[in-house]
């Protein structure tokens, strides 16, 4: 799995920062009912950011980055597929 995310050419979010905004969340009782997204540091230092809400709108960097997430998911289940049919002969 890691090879077919490493052979995508995107940029991805470290595990890291994905932990950094658990913390972030269980330690600020302010935040709640809030979207966080967890994305590469070159899209926010932290490695993640506060979107305030679940409504995307088109043309937002988190919209286009929810597409990628999207076409590179479809990729990744056919590899899948294509690995399982390939063990099977």
């Amino acid at each position: 799995m890691v090879r077919i995310f490493e052979k995508s050419g995107e940029e991805w979010a470290r595990g890291e920062d994905a932990a950094g905004a658990v913390m972030h969340f269980a330690a600020d009782e302010r935040i709640n009912g809030r979207t966080f997204c967890i994305v590469p540091r070159s899209m926010d230092p932290r490695g993640y950011y506060d979107l305030g809400d679940d409504d995307f709108r088109e043309g937002e960097e988190v919209t286009k980055w929810q597409e990628r997430c999207v076409r590179l998911m479809g990729h990744v289940q056919r590899e899948m597929v294509m690995g399982v049919r390939k063990e099977r002969l």
